[in-house]
């Protein structure tokens, strides 16, 4: 008898301050200064209350209990800032430079988590920098269902000479193991980086060497922005689209994939939308939500009050969202088929499968 394929949301976000738990959690603040946070605050109805780690970790867990539809979430670790020499930028205990972090969320943290409460998958994040990452990745190689980045917020600088052998060593492990690397794509605005300058390796370009040697890629996003009706954010998804079409071509030993998390954003532009649904084979797009961003269409986001959100289930919510819209690009649009559509949701339980890794549902 098959296995029922489940719904699942591969990009849910944790964070803290670290006031209870600050070997585990930490933000900086920067990032308490960021569009992101204030957005969050305001959003959840927050403005006037103390957000501690209790808090977050309390919301999170009350709305993946209630959540109707999703099965499990995958909810994401966040490693620190370390240079391509290995030197800690964290807060605390072995940093004796500058804090270059703006968070920080254990994976023991999000282990406890899935310890605790059956619909939580742990999303590990380690900075491929660390002089113990491989020690890491094999840590919780039986328990993780896949490995975070954002290049712009954790630094991780892919041209610098010393990062290559680190690279390579960490990718080889990667694929040794079939954890899957969820790597950002496009601007990032709610973590933001403690220097600019590293923006531009949320670029997939970047990633090409992962791919060659057989690491399962997710581009999250799919190259998008939340905000790409104020920044550029054309050239991102189209180099998202090229590797894929490279993956086409050329490369078909690729295991690359896209998530479709924060796409559904009230700022999006309808036109980029087109080009990913009609450039991205379905089979190769995988559901997530980027909780705690919201996704709501521009006239009911502006239109309604935004404190409203504080009664809403952002993951129930978001999933609504998202298969409405995937309705109408496969029904009034006819980009896919309705059965193509509704196996988004259940992709990455395919994966999980594929990946000898399907055990970690049960």
């Amino acid at each position: 008898m098959s296995t029922p394929m489940r719904i699942i949301d591969n990009h849910v976000h944790l964070a803290g301050p670290g006031d209870e738990y600050p070997e585990d959690l930490y933000w900086s603040e920067k990032f308490e200064e960021g569009i992101g946070f204030k957005a969050l605050k305001i959003l959840k109805g927050w403005s006037f209350k103390k957000v501690s780690d209790r808090l977050m970790k309390k919301e999170l867990l009350r709305l993946i209990g209630k959540a109707r539809v999703i099965d499990h979430t995958v909810v994401l670790a966040f490693d620190n800032v370390y240079k391509p020499d290995g030197t800690y930028c964290g807060p605390g205990h072995g940093n004796t430079g500058e804090v270059l972090s703006t968070i920080y969320v254990s994976n023991k943290f999000v282990d406890q988590l899935r310890q605790q409460n059956k619909k939580v998958l742990l999303g590990i994040s380690v900075h491929p920098f660390r002089d113990d990452a491989i020690e890491e990745l094999e840590k919780y190689k039986d328990k993780a269902v896949l490995c975070k980045w954002i290049p712009s917020s954790q630094q991780i600088d892919f041209s610098d000479p010393l990062a290559q052998k680190k690279l390579k060593k960490f990718y080889k492990k990667l694929a040794e193991i079939d954890l899957p690397l969820l790597f950002h794509t496009g601007v990032e605005t709610s973590i933001p980086a403690a220097r600019e300058k590293f923006e531009s390796y949320n670029s997939p370009i970047f990633i090409e060497s992962a791919l060659d040697q057989g690491v399962t890629v997710i581009l999250a996003h799919c190259g998008c922005s939340f905000f790409d009706i104020l920044l550029p954010q054309d050239n991102v998804v189209q180099e998202v689209v090229n590797l894929f079409k490279k993956r086409q071509g050329e490369k078909p030993e690729w295991k690359l994939y896209a998530d479709i998390s924060a796409l559904f954003s009230p700022f999006r532009k309808r036109r980029i939308l087109d080009d990913i649904f009609t450039q991205i084979p379905p089979d190769r797009l995988i559901y997530g939500s980027d909780y705690p961003n919201p996704a709501k269409g521009r006239k009911e986001f502006f239109l309604r009050p935004l404190l409203r959100y504080g009664r809403i289930n952002l993951i129930d919510r978001n999933f609504r969202i998202a298969r409405k819209w995937l309705k109408y690009y496969s029904r009034k649009k006819g980009y896919f088929t309705s059965q193509e559509a509704d196996n988004i949701f259940t992709n990455f339980h395919r994966l999980l499968v594929g990946l000898d890794r399907g055990h970690l549902l049960h």
